[in-house]
């Protein structure tokens, strides 16, 4: 069956992480993309509000508008981390009645330090990008720290309505001073269903051919407060009608400002 599903996700980080808070927090993201080719664009302005539980489970509701060449939507998105003794687990739930967004996603992680430096998950995600197809995806993650450094994998086993496809994303963090300023790379092979940003399923191969390269730097500020910025390139194989591939390749830049309080 071939299938071409359109926009799944657009999250500004490119990682699952347990999110540092005060009692609260909020956060407004705007983020640009291009695609190089064609004269279309994509721009995602989101706005989330962060609570602590018991001074140490946090939950986050946020608001994702998306404007691609004048065509609006929203999106709806519940995060969830709690904590327990060896680590902390991660919940969301995504929904959206348009079709530039999927439908609905829901995730769920279970993050455990495995040893001294060493950190592993394992998760699964729920992507319904349109009426009656779904996709479903077993991940993972196993990282270590050495010095100011932080390095993990995350493999993806997708398994679709036509078939099972396989990606993988590694991604290396730089700490600086007290560990809330960094600089970070990422690359990713085949496609990132859910986990951040997913860029298409293209035909039974669901982005087989799918790239994205990712530098992003977060700076610590005075007063609780701290700027992301992040810049992206990715590429996609799609299919022709009568045969071969065309290659769609997408710019994005993005800016996060997040303040926390009591």
């Amino acid at each position: 069956m071939k299938i071409q599903i359109l926009i799944m996700f657009f999250i500004m980080s490119n990682n699952v992480f347990a999110q540092d808070t005060l009692r609260h927090s909020i956060e407004f993201n705007q983020r640009y993309e291009n695609f190089t080719k064609n004269n279309t664009y994509r721009l995602y302005s989101s706005v989330q509000y962060g609570y602590k539980v018991a001074n140490k489970h946090d939950v986050f509701g946020r608001l994702v508008y998306q404007n691609r060449n004048g065509e609006k939507a929203i999106q709806t998105n519940v995060d969830f981390y709690p904590t327990y003794k060896r680590g902390y687990m991660f919940f969301s739930l995504r929904h959206s009645n348009s079709i530039l967004f999927p439908q609905t996603i829901a995730m769920g992680e279970i993050y455990s330090k495995v040893f001294e430096k060493h950190e592993a998950s394992i998760g699964i995600r729920y992507l319904r990008p349109f009426e009656k197809y779904n996709i479903y995806v077993i991940t993972g993650t196993y990282g270590i720290y050495h010095g100011n450094w932080f390095t993990y994998t995350r493999p993806m086993m997708n398994i679709l309505e036509d078939g099972i496809s396989w990606s993988g994303m590694i991604v290396t963090r730089r700490y600086f001073g007290s560990g809330k300023t960094y600089i970070e790379a990422t690359f990713l092979k085949g496609e990132d269903t859910g986990t951040s940003r997913a860029i298409g399923a293209i035909e039974n191969s669901f982005g087989g051919d799918t790239y994205l390269f990712r530098l992003k730097s977060t700076i610590s500020l005075p007063k609780n407060y701290s700027v992301s910025i992040g810049t992206d390139y990715a590429g996609i194989s799609l299919p022709k009608a009568n045969g071969g591939t065309n290659e769609i390749t997408i710019w994005g830049i993005d800016v996060i400002l997040t303040k926390k309080f009591n």
